[in-house]
């Protein structure tokens, strides 16, 4: 018998729904630029902070100036782990 073994992978979204500020925006936009980097986050499984790998693919992020203030249409930015291998 065959089978495939399907490994978990994780991924981590973050929700912008109200962002706000030219410097913030240009920070988020600099980010996207990246194609990977090390993600700090908390691991419900297990239980604890870890450190991962992970590739960033994220929204287009859309800008508009409203009353001097930039602002930007919600978006999301994941993180999806780069190697199932890759242990924290």
């Amino acid at each position: 018998m065959y089978r495939d073994v399907i490994g978990l992978t994780n991924k981590v979204s973050y929700d912008f729904k109200n962002y706000r500020g030219k410097e913030q925006i240009s920070k988020i936009l600099k980010l996207l630029e990246k194609t990977s980097g090390r993600l700090y986050y908390y691991d419900l499984k297990e239980m604890t902070f870890i450190t991962k790998t992970m590739y960033v693919v994220g929204d287009a992020v859309k800008a508009k100036k409203i009353e001097d203030e930039m602002t930007a249409e919600p978006f999301q930015i994941r993180f999806i782990q780069m190697d199932v291998d890759d242990i924290g």
